[in-house]
């Protein structure tokens, strides 16, 4: 497969001595291409061991051809891409003792948007917590839960099957004081809450654990007689505690490579549920917490 024709954009930066890849990728419905494949297929053509689970992946911007954002972490600018977007980063003001993301949209030579945003600010998507049930709106069918005090997430009701709890309270599905783990789905963006689900996934370069579906998917951009290998070789690794989503990358690798990944996936699947229940941080393999725990 060419991936050049589906890659708009790439750089890379150094942030505090740590390369950052910058990627502007097609993410169609038609044409689909996964961040994680470009950097695989970089560290392949230099000689180098590409190790998923060091890396962390975050979407920054979402766009569509209706110059309309759909999600961005950074901003909501409204544009297409043949509008021009600049981001840079420097002290908006000398004595802040901090610098900034500033980012500015363009049509033609004239500005219509600007956003500004500290660069100490974190990114908590994709993050693991323990949530508490603090509300539930029926009419709406979602719940508030707070993964932090003060920090109120929105819980659509049909993101909490399967949900793993670290304390019930009562019979019903979900019940006001129930605690359970949730992952970070949506940033929040401006008077809109974040937005959890009790879905987790742990992802890696050929498949995604699920604890929300306890099923096996395959990617129907395979060949059949690939989808056949590969139903044959996972259909009895689905547990009680996760289902198996086969990436489409899956198509180049072998038997052992897939069972490897598994078995990792799987480990990281266990100890963040365990860790969960004894209240302890977990941390990525590059070192960074995929876990939290915060006093309500």
């Amino acid at each position: 497969m060419d991936l050049k024709p589906l890659i708009y954009d790439f750089q890379v930066q150094n942030r505090n001595d740590t390369p950052v890849f910058y990627l502007k990728v097609c993410t169609g419905s038609v044409d689909n291409i996964k961040p994680e494949l470009v950097l695989a297929s970089m560290f392949a053509a230099a000689g180098l061991t590409y190790h998923p689970e060091a890396m962390q992946i975050h979407k920054l911007e979402t766009y569509t051809k209706m110059s309309r954002v759909i999600s961005s972490r950074w901003m909501l600018l409204e544009r297409t891409l043949s509008k021009r977007i600049i981001i840079t980063k420097a002290p908006l003001k000398e004595g802040w003792g901090q610098k900034f993301f500033l980012a500015a949209a363009f049509d033609e030579k004239r500005m219509t948007q600007i956003q500004v945003e500290a660069v100490s600010k974190s990114s908590i998507l994709g993050n693991i917590y323990i949530g508490r049930v603090e509300n539930i709106a029926t009419n709406i069918q979602a719940a508030f839960v707070n993964i932090a005090k003060g920090v109120s997430c929105f819980l659509p009701l049909e993101e909490a099957k399967n949900a793993v709890f670290t304390k019930k309270n009562g019979k019903k599905d979900l019940c006001i004081g129930d605690e359970l783990l949730v992952e970070v789905t949506r940033e929040k963006q401006k008077n809109k809450p974040a937005s959890v689900s009790a879905n987790l996934n742990f992802s890696g370069k050929y498949l995604i654990l699920t604890t929300g579906n306890h099923l096996l998917g395959i990617s129907k951009k395979l060949h059949a007689t690939e989808r056949e290998r590969l139903q044959a070789l996972l259909k009895d690794q689905i547990t009680d505690t996760f289902g198996i989503v086969v990436r489409t990358a899956a198509k180049d690798a072998s038997d052992e490579e897939i069972l490897k990944e598994l078995e990792m996936l799987t480990k990281q699947c266990h100890a963040c549920l365990q860790g969960a229940m004894h209240r302890t941080v977990l941390l990525h393999g590059c070192g960074k917490p995929r876990l939290f725990i915060c006093n309500f």
